[in-house]
């Protein structure tokens, strides 16, 4: 059981930096554009629509890290170690 709470935080780690990453690579590219609206919504709004899922995500794996870190404080950490 505790190698699985170990792995946990390696999971997790590893989720929110590649949500980090793409959520990075999205914006950059569609903030270069000179009408970032009208070709999100548009020109592809599947597009859009991902960029949207990712920033999405992106807020619940930086709230899961809050969660952690609390629960980390009050003593009733998911896992044997600090959050970070």
């Amino acid at each position: 059981m505790s190698l699985l709470k170990g792995n946990l935080a390696s999971i997790e780690a590893v989720i929110s930096l590649i949500l980090g990453a793409s959520l990075i690579a999205l914006a950059t590219h569609f903030f270069a554009r000179k009408d970032i609206f009208g070709y999100l919504f548009h020109e592809s709004a599947t597009i859009g629509y991902l960029l949207i899922a990712e920033l999405a995500l992106s807020v619940l794996a930086a709230l899961l890290l809050v969660y952690r870190h609390v629960s980390y404080l009050e003593g009733g950490a998911l896992v044997d170690q600090p959050p970070y």
